[in-house]
């Protein structure tokens, strides 16, 4: 762990490689800001994460041209209402996509645009925030829930907790740095999770992580008949107890269409009348979230999914008279 109580002071050095904040990307990150802010809930007591009114993007501050973005997100972190969704999509996008991979993506970037110093400043910052999380009482409960579903020890339990936590708020505070000069392809892997989590419903990251057109009709006809009985049924069936390999494919599955362009649309949008009041409370919304996405990702297979896997998952659905969109 970093010296969580340290604030970096020593701006970063610029280069001839460094790239700037567009005028477009300025006013687009102000907006989103705005909106971040807007639906705070809980007040922020950190040393450095003051509300940024005025945001400037030029490269002389702590986390470079984008710390204005790395600030407000880190904020919208310390200040979450619910931290087990926090726990629940932490753990879903390290199964669909190891951390240090997306980690190595994310620092070969800054180095290409002359970000390296505002990248470590920006992960000081992420043990900070992480470090504040863990201090809180629900975090504590969520590490207590976790150690009986994980047969782990609660010290074990909040270690294993703790690793994933560091690196997820890791992850997200270094893409918010970079966000203005990533890959779309880096972007959807290192930042859906967090997107989702942030929106008003929790259930969407946004148009950029958006299914075809062709999955999210499945999902209409899927749903479209679907009450509350035939929900806790069909996820029942489908996360049954069953063969630990199967578990954690299935489990990836649902990570795997946070990190592409794979998630399905806003939950209002796939339901019929009959899960209309599950929605108004966010365990109704978590448990239709997970199936949707399941079945999204069995849609649009990820490129790590086998042909006999894939085979596999949907033939154990074979009775739920899907019509399964031509995979690509």
């Amino acid at each position: 762990m970093r010296n969580a109580d340290k604030e970096p002071t020593t701006p970063p050095s610029r280069s001839a490689r460094t790239v700037d904040v567009s005028p477009a990307m300025a006013v687009e990150i102000g907006l989103k800001i705005l909106a971040l802010e807007a639906a705070a809930t809980r007040c922020v007591s950190m040393p450095g994460l003051d509300r940024v009114d005025e945001p400037r993007f030029d490269h002389d501050q702590p986390y470079g041209p984008m710390s204005p973005w790395v600030v407000t997100n880190a904020r919208a972190a310390v200040r979450l209402t619910h931290l087990d969704i926090l726990a629940a999509h932490m753990e879903l996008v390290a199964h669909a996509d190891p951390p240090i991979v997306t980690a190595t993506a994310l620092r070969m970037t800054a180095a290409g645009v002359g970000r390296s110093d505002a990248l470590e400043a920006t992960l000081a910052l992420a043990t900070r925030v992480s470090a504040r999380l863990q201090e809180r009482r629900h975090w504590r409960r969520e590490v207590e829930s976790r150690a009986d579903d994980l047969g782990l020890s609660r010290r074990a339990a909040r270690q294993y907790l703790a690793d994933h936590l560091d690196a997820f708020v890791e992850r997200v505070l270094v893409a918010c740095a970079l966000e203005d000069v990533m890959t779309p392809a880096l972007r959807l892997q290192s930042l859906g999770a967090w997107r989702c989590i942030t929106s008003v419903t929790e259930d969407d990251p946004g148009a950029e992580w958006r299914c075809t057109d062709a999955t999210a009709a499945t999902l209409r006809r899927f749903f479209a008949d679907m009450d509350e009985d035939a929900l806790v049924w069909h996820l029942s069936a489908v996360l049954a107890p069953d063969d630990p390999d199967r578990e954690a494919i299935r489990h990836r599955l649902i990570g795997s269409t946070l990190v592409r362009a794979a998630s399905p649309p806003p939950l209002a949008e796939i339901i019929g009348p009959g899960l209309l009041d599950d929605l108004g409370y966010r365990g109704g919304r978590s448990l239709i979230d997970q199936l949707a996405r399941l079945l999204a990702a069995l849609c649009q297979p990820p490129d790590w999914l086998s042909p006999q896997d894939l085979l596999i998952e949907r033939d154990r659905l074979a009775n739920w008279e899907i019509d399964w969109p031509p995979a690509t």
